[in-house]
């Protein structure tokens, strides 16, 4: 038996979860109904998307998506430092990253990178003085 899940949203902030794996149930199960599940875990490519006006919802971006046949596995809207947008974290697989990578895959001004981690960033960023 297979099983999709679909999006959590989170009510705290604009966080949106989903795991679209495949979980497969074992032939093994116990006299009394215990039953083990294997997980298959899919490969992710994590990105930060910048330039996103502030009016623009989790759920509008993960609709224009999945319209794209993109089905993240995480999405993550927080405050930009630039007045009047929002930046994202999002989570895809993958086998689609490069299709998320593609310059004309976003509307125009919206901005994609590879998400880096604090210290990765910090080591690249020149310090302001």
């Amino acid at each position: 038996m297979r099983h999709a899940w679909t999006p959590k949203f989170q009510l705290s902030g604009a966080t949106v979860h989903s795991l679209y794996c495949d979980l497969t149930r074992e032939d093994n199960v116990s006299s009394d109904g215990f039953i083990g599940v294997k997980r298959k875990r899919q490969s992710t490519k994590k990105f930060f998307l910048s330039g996103i006006a502030d009016s623009v919802s989790a759920q509008e971006i993960l609709s224009y998506l999945e319209k794209r046949d993109i089905k993240p596995t995480y999405l993550s809207l927080f405050k930009s430092k630039r007045k009047g947008t929002v930046s994202e974290k999002l989570h895809v697989p993958a086998d689609k990253s490069s299709i998320i990578e593609n310059g004309s895959f976003w509307p125009e001004f919206v901005q994609c990178n590879r998400w880096q981690t604090k210290p990765i960033l910090k080591e690249h960023t020149p310090e302001s003085k």
